[in-house]
């Protein structure tokens, strides 16, 4: 669930589909098709207007990005001839060395890829990090392993008392929901992940709404992150057209609303308007 909703949140459901756009565009026509060509290839195909391309890229490179905590695409084409595109591959079982990349194939994959490894240039390949405020890509799956330790619908043998229709008369819910939710919040306090759950049961308001504002500045760091790697791309690639943000809250100004709400200054309501996205 956390990484479901850390990626819904980057590229907002609503903007996305075409009520208000949250992406602009800059550049000559010539150079904006270049962008359509290069984003579509990584989005779900034909959209109906440039942004509409880089806003649905920017939604996959969030999808790897919160599932691997980096995202590996490989350049294709880019000749006179051929428009430059990328095409997405796991970063699991992937080696980074000097010069190329090592792809190690599972082996239950053998048999119709006739081969046990690849290797890729490395300059023929567009690698993205997560944004250095988070921490290493190690650090970032230890979390995920951590999360994944404990299941929400209970510890292993439960399901298996259950399957026999029986239920462990030691075994109390309501404990194991409170160290489940406390388990979640110490795991994820660098992110503000809320859990999914708008219950004061275990936190105060306060907390609740301090954990808010700090999963929707995570948000607005790796949408402004992706945003500066996508415009360092086309540069190095030498596409003249540069892609902003707008009608999102800046990370800065979450940051900002979030030390208004430890300082007393701003209430509860203020904060859900200074960082809602502005829909038109």
């Amino acid at each position: 669930m956390f990484q479901e909703d850390l990626y819904s949140g980057i590229a907002p459901y609503f903007l996305r589909r075409g009520r208000s756009e949250f992406i602009s565009l800059t550049g000559t026509e010539e150079d904006r098709e270049k962008v359509s060509i290069l984003c579509s290839s990584l989005g779900r195909g034909h959209p109906f207007s440039a942004e509409q391309s880089v806003a649905d890229a920017i939604e996959t490179i969030g999808i790897q990005l919160a599932h691997h905590g980096t995202a590996l695409f490989e350049k294709l084409g880019g000749s006179k001839d051929v428009p430059l595109t990328l095409s997405s591959f796991s970063p699991e079982h992937v080696w980074s060395l000097p010069g190329f990349f090592l792809q190690i194939v599972p082996r239950q994959s053998w048999s119709y890829t006739k081969k046990k490894y690849a290797f890729i240039r490395s300059k023929d390949v567009w690698r993205l990090k997560l944004p250095r405020q988070f921490g290493s890509m190690r650090k970032y799956r230890t979390m995920l392993a951590q999360l994944s330790a404990w299941p929400t619908f209970g510890p292993g043998f439960l399901q298996s008392e259950l399957d026999k229709r029986r239920f462990p008369q030691d075994f109390s819910v309501s404990d194991y929901g409170r160290l489940l939710r406390v388990h979640q919040y110490r795991v994820t306090r660098d992110w503000g992940w809320t859990t999914r759950d708008w219950s004061l049961d275990y936190i105060t308001e306060f907390y609740q709404f301090y954990r808010l504002a700090t999963f929707k500045w995570a948000q607005a760091v790796l949408r402004e992150h992706i945003v500066s790697e996508l415009n360092a791309f086309l540069s190095q690639h030498d596409v003249r057209a540069s892609v902003a943000l707008q009608k999102v809250p800046l990370a800065s100004v979450i940051l900002d609303v979030r030390e208004k709400l430890k300082q007393g200054t701003i209430d509860f309501s203020g904060v859900n308007k200074a960082i809602e996205i502005k829909a038109e």
